[in-house]
């Protein structure tokens, strides 16, 4: 998987994964190349630029995004990119809208700056966020 410049491989033996990161690094537009930690979503650097943090663009806005902190929220943000273009197209002059499960807010962010919509608003609540 290539999220922007940096190729993340699946969760795999060390020593494999630094063959194929020498492989990849060849390639003129990988920077950095990641792996899946066994058994969770975070990432661990393995060969190239050790910083994981990326600039995703979509529809003229830029987000930044450390990749070994949120891969997933990135990954599964509210469908694609198709599918929040849909949604901005639904949006009618002067509605409020309120995005439940935003993730980073891809899809707010998308709808304040392309919809003739009069507030955009997300919630996303994760128990992990919360100190007990």
């Amino acid at each position: 998987m290539m999220m922007v410049d940096v190729a993340v491989l699946p969760a795999q033996d060390p020593a494999v994964a630094k063959v194929r990161a020498a492989e990849l690094l060849r390639l003129p537009h990988v920077r950095s190349v990641a792996v899946r930690k066994p058994a969770s979503k975070a990432l661990e650097w393995v060969a190239g630029d050790p910083n994981l943090e990326i600039i995703y663009k979509e529809a003229g806005l830029a987000f930044r995004l450390d990749l070994a902190r949120r891969l997933s929220r990135l990954s599964k943000s509210q469908g694609s990119q198709y599918e929040r273009q849909r949604i901005c197209e639904q949006v009618e002059d002067g509605e409020r809208v309120l995005v439940l499960g935003a993730g980073i807010g891809l899809t707010p962010c998308l709808l304040a700056r392309h919809t003739p919509c009069a507030e955009a608003n997300r919630v996303c609540l994760k128990v992990q966020n919360f100190n007990r």
